[in-house]
Formats: structure tokens, C-alpha cells, sequence
């Protein structure tokens, strides 16, 4: 049974995907867009405050865009992340996205595990090791990934951040003890231990994937109905809202239509 729910949230891990680049508004009064990602780098033109780029790429605090130039001709260039906004959003700085050089390495991270995850799942298998000892080592890493949720909303309702603090804490207190549990479980062989707690580690970050995935959305989900209220958007064109706010993934907009169907025929 536990080996079906990890192949479980292995194939929906590798299933989920999730957008990186939109529409974002510029926040400064004026704003250069340079040849290259540098301040150095030349200006070809510029952007005043409230016209919408369209983000092609995002290179650490820089991002990539196009602009029309003096010509009349289209023209890639760079402006600075620090003054601009996704269109939708109510901050005044951009959202923090992972830039490609980070991205790789999250996408490496991510093969490797997988791949040690299948060659571990293949010996668990076979009997030759263990993954998760017993219930109680299931419960240590349930406690992982469920204990900063919990101290986050805790913790945001009260407007403290120690609740999250000590929860992550003990999360990781939890984690540390699972993984300990799985070196002792496979002491006969430090090849079968390493493999297990790196199969351990990627099993929970996949937890904490979609844990976070659909927590996230449903935050995004209810701060944007807050904001439909207050903006007197009602059902029948709240779906027209959410195209126009913000910028969706293939998935998110696949739930979309389901849950606002559902809401709708309940309102």
C-alpha cells in the first residue's frame, strides 16, 4: 500500500506544471530597457509607468522582453524585475521566480532523485531494502510536511510567525528521526542506507510539492474572490476576471472551469 501512494505522487509530481513567464505592469515612473541583463549595458529604449510587457524570460533581476523601437521595428531587451508588478497582483514588486540557471539545477535535482527513487523503489520491491519502515516512520514524515501548514495558518491568523517557526522546527525534528530510522533499518548495507534516505528525501519534497500546489491555489483562490467582491464582480463573469488578472497554468485553468462551475451551481 505505501508503495502504490509513492508511485502515486511520483506520477503526479512529474504530471504537474505550473506557468513562468505573463504579463506584467510596469511601477516606475520610467524605466530603461537595455541590450543586456547589466546596467552597463546600453539602452534601447524605454517604459513608463502602467504600460504592460510581456515577460519572455526572467534571468535572475533581470527580465527579458520586447519592446517596439524607434523603427517601428520589434526589438528584445531587458528591464529590471525590481519595478514591475504581474498584472493582477497588488504588490509593488515582482514575484520572485527562479531564474533559468535555477531552474536547471531544480530540474537536475529533480532527475537524480527520481532516478534514485526508482532504482530504491526496485529493490524495495525485491525485498532487498526498506523506504519506510513501519507505520510509525509513516507518521514522521506525515508530520513533516503537515506541521509548517499547520503553523502557517496558526501563525497567520494570529499575526505571529513563531507558530511557523517552531512548526518547521519540528518538522524538521520529525524528518532528521525518519531518516535515522532508515540508516538503522538498512545498517547492513551503506549503499542500501544512502539510497534510502535519498529516496526518503525525494518522496517528501514531492509532498510538499503538491501539498504546497494546491494550498497555494486555494489562497490565490480566495483572496481573488475577496477582491471580486470588493471590485463587484459577481459568477457569471468572474471567470472573464480571472483571464484577465492573472496568469494561468494548462492545470490551473483545467480547475478553474471545474471549481467555478461547482460554485456557481451553488450560488
Amino acid at each position: 500500500m505505501k508503495q502504490k501512494i509513492a508511485l502515486l505522487l511520483m506520477l503526479l509530481f512529474v504530471t504537474i506544471t505550473y506557468g513562468q513567464t505573463g504579463s506584467y505592469e510596469v511601477t516606475a515612473s520610467e524605466l530603461n530597457v537595455r541590450e543586456q541583463a547589466s546596467k552597463e549595458s546600453n539602452a534601447i529604449g524605454k517604459v513608463v509607468k502602467g504600460d504592460i510587457i510581456d515577460v519572455e524570460s526572467i534571468e535572475g533581476d533581470w527580465v527579458l522582453t520586447t519592446i517596439i523601437n524607434d523603427k517601428g521595428e520589434e526589438q528584445k531587451g531587458y528591464v529590471s524585475a525590481k519595478y514591475i508588478q504581474q498584472v493582477g497582483e497588488g504588490d509593488t514588486s515582482t514575484e520572485k521566480k527562479l531564474s533559468d540557471g535555477e531552474r536547471n539545477i531544480l530540474i537536475g535535482a529533480g532527475i537524480l532523485g527520481l532516478i534514485c527513487y526508482i532504482i530504491a523503489f526496485t529493490k524495495v520491491r525485491k525485498g532487498q531494502m526498506t523506504i519506510i519502515v513501519n507505520w510509525y516512520d509513516a507518521t514522521l514524515l506525515i508530520a513533516t510536511f503537515i506541521l509548517p501548514i499547520i503553523g502557517f495558518v496558526v501563525g497567520h491568523n494570529k499575526n505571529d510567525t513563531i507558530y511557523l517557526g517552531v512548526s518547521c522546527i519540528l518538522a524538521g525534528l520529525c524528518f532528521l528521526s525518519s531518516l535515522v530510522w532508515s540508516v538503522m533499518a538498512n545498517n547492513d548495507n551503506y549503499y542500501h542506507a544512502c539510497l534510502s534516505v535519498l529516496a526518503k528525501i525525494f518522496l517528501v519534497f514531492i509532498a510538499f510539492f503538491i501539498l504546497l500546489s494546491v494550498f497555494g491555489y486555494w489562497v490565490g483562490r480566495f483572496n481573488a474572490k475577496e477582491k471580486m467582491k470588493q471590485e463587484g464582480y459577481t459568477i457569471s463573469n468572474r471567470m472573464e476576471y480571472r483571464r484577465k488578472n492573472e496568469n494561468l497554468s494548462m492545470w490551473t485553468k483545467i480547475l478553474d472551469y471545474l471549481v467555478i462551475s461547482l460554485i456557481g451551481s451553488h450560488k
